[in-house]
């Protein structure tokens, strides 16, 4: 019997040990598994072009107001700047190569007006050869060349299309085009990256039980071979400190005991019978 529970007790603690070890490389693995899968979440977030939404992820709602925004913009710039190119072409009217709508033009045309009233009026009072008359002419010369060489800028100007504000619209307008390609893509794009993110997320999460289940039994075993080991000291310490026995010896002793008693007792019964 002692031999019996030994060998059980010893192929017990040989399976638990067995086993502990297999799990615990499985828990090495696991752990390598679940490190593996948060650098390559870390690494694909850090490439992310876009910012998923919490709710709404294949929507890219970011991404695709951003575009909208863009798109509200340049449809102004872009009116804008149809309305005061049209606006240039029809400055000039019938019969009369002097701009209008030109702020600086529109001033002295008016300022030129006002000059050759005050003309009108020294002519009717006073002689051409007079002071006044001589006068009232050269500020009407004066004018008239100031808004020549005025007219002239913004021809050259216009000729070469270096408005101020119509160079200001083509820059802003293609600034916006090419924002508006770029945001286009990234909008295209959106819904794979938020697919992508959150099987990279499931990836780490499984990763994460299956390093928890494994480990929970890591411990299970480890108590269980704790309890065989406390089971094996108190039933056969004794046993375990006592010298050697030879076991083979015992059990012939045994059997040869046995044996002799048994012709012992044949032999008794055998004399008995000649007694009587």
């Amino acid at each position: 019997l002692i031999e019996l529970r030994e060998v059980d007790n010893e192929t017990g603690m040989n399976v638990t040990r067995s086993k502990l070890s297999e799990t615990k490389s499985a828990l090495d693995s696991a752990r390598k598994e679940l490190v593996q899968a948060e650098e390559d979440l870390l690494k694909f977030q850090n490439e992310l072009t876009t910012v998923p939404d919490s709710d709404k992820s294949y929507m890219a709602t970011g991404s695709l107001k951003l575009v909208q925004e863009i798109e509200s913009e340049l449809r102004a710039v872009n009116d804008e700047y149809a309305k005061r190119k049209a606006q240039m072409q029809n400055n000039v009217s019938a019969g009369d190569d002097i701009p209008r709508g030109v702020p600086s033009i529109d001033a002295l045309r008016a300022d030129l007006r006002q000059k050759e009233v005050a003309r009108s009026t020294a002519l009717s009072l006073y002689q051409p050869d007079t002071p006044q008359v001589k006068q009232a002419n050269e500020a009407v010369e004066a004018v008239r060349k100031a808004l020549a060489v005025e007219v002239q800028r913004y021809r050259a100007a216009e000729k070469l299309d270096i408005d101020p504000r119509m160079i200001e619209l083509i820059t802003r307008r293609e600034v916006l085009s090419n924002q508006l390609d770029r945001e286009r893509k990234r909008a295209q794009v959106a819904p794979e990256q938020a697919t992508g993110l959150q099987r990279k997320l499931r990836a780490v999460q499984q990763a994460d039980r299956k390093v928890t289940t494994i480990l929970d039994a890591v411990n299970n075993l480890e108590q269980q071979s704790q309890v065989s080991g406390v089971q094996w000291t108190v039933l056969d310490a004794p046993y375990v400190l006592d010298e050697p026995i030879n076991k083979s010896y015992g059990r012939n002793i045994i059997v040869f005991g046995f044996i002799g008693g048994l012709i012992g007792l044949a032999a008794a019964s055998r004399s008995r019978s000649k007694s009587g």
